[in-house]
């Protein structure tokens, strides 16, 4: 009787989904078919989420019956013999068992015409993690990389035999990835891609772009186009960043290295503080919405480059507020839905 996916874990049913269309691709190389030949034989589970695989958009039992397709010959470019395992065929099986084979051969069948016309969704399918205002949270990967996630962030995460891949959709974190050459580790935020093997990095992602800052290995940055990239525009080269360094990716892909990086002010949220060297303000303010219900808004754009030098503590966003009213040319005023902050006339 075939397993119910429900019972089979979602990562599970993710490489299946991954192997399922590798092995219909005619360009395989051998080393690939062998790693999905160990995969299989790893375990009963993999093997039943593989077949589970071709069930996705609807039940078999449904399809025409008078449509006459083999099961074994249907199912055979992607079927590997187990040891021990014999060839299933009409003479030697029992009727229900070998209606359940051909119900998943016909569903594979669909489900390649489906692959065929691009609409294959389920690979779409990420989890998503994230964090509210204030909130932090430390979650370890299936392939035992953590993500330390800041407040008020969200990332999705898919993870195949092939590749691991995250999308910072907001804010920021901090990855240790697990050591894995044979599957690159890429987070994209915005317009930047960073591929890792084996090292540890914060991305933190901005209105203004995304900052990249290497704590332990290396990284490969490499920008993606914009929308409005067009042949004629320059494609910034992929950079290579090591630890101890900083890489600014602005919002139209252009990317810069920090001449005198603090990879520790970059990390200090995890400490529950926020440091700042000569930031502009409408960075420092970005940087504190993250912690209060009560959004700040600078009301006056000439306010926005002002420098900030300090140090502040996440679990009191006040403190920004106090420290700005220092300065003679600028006013607070607190309204029932919003803090804003604009020049004293």
């Amino acid at each position: 009787m075939p397993q119910d996916r429900n019972t089979i874990a979602p990562q599970i049913i993710d490489e299946a989904s991954e192997w399922f269309i590798a092995m219909r691709e005619p360009d395989a190389s051998n080393e690939e078919r062998e790693r999905f030949t160990d995969w299989l034989r790893a375990s009963p589970v993999h093997v039943a989420a593989y077949l589970e695989t071709a069930r996705l958009w609807t039940d078999a039992a449904q399809i025409d019956q008078a449509l006459s397709v083999d099961a074994t010959d249907a199912l055979a470019p992607n079927i590997v013999a187990l040891p021990g395992a014999q060839r299933l065929g009409a003479q030697d099986s029992a009727p229900g068992t070998q209606s359940s084979v051909r119900r998943f051969a016909l569903a594979a069948v669909l489900v390649l015409a489906m692959i065929a016309g691009g609409t294959w969704a389920y690979k779409s399918r990420a989890p998503a993690y994230s964090t509210d205002v204030g909130e932090q949270r430390i979650i370890t990967l299936e392939d035992g990389s953590v993500v330390k996630l800041n407040s008020r962030s969200e990332f999705k995460v898919r993870l195949s035999p092939r590749l691991r891949e995250i999308e910072l959709v907001s804010g920021q974190a901090l990855f240790e990835v697990a050591h894995d050459a044979s599957r690159p580790f890429i987070v994209n935020s915005g317009n930047s891609a960073i591929r890792a093997v084996g090292t540890q990095f914060d991305v933190n992602r901005k209105q203004s772009g995304t900052v990249v800052t290497v704590i332990e290995g290396r990284v490969r940055l490499d920008p993606i186009a914009p929308p409005s990239f067009t042949r004629r525009s320059p494609q910034p080269a992929a950079l290579d960043v090591s630890a101890g360094e900083q890489v600014r990716v602005a919002a139209t892909g252009a990317m810069e290295r920090s001449s005198n990086p603090n990879t520790a002010a970059a990390i200090s949220w995890l400490q529950r503080e926020l440091i700042f060297e000569d930031e502009p303000l409408r960075d420092v303010v970005e940087e504190f919405n993250r912690y209060t219900r009560t959004p700040i808004v600078l009301t006056d754009d000439s306010l926005a480059d002002l420098r900030i030098n300090a140090v502040f503590h996440t679990t009191n966003p006040d403190s920004l507020l106090r420290f700005i009213s220092r300065y003679d040319n600028v006013r607070i005023d607190r309204a029932e839905k919003e803090v804003r902050i604009g020049r004293r006339l």
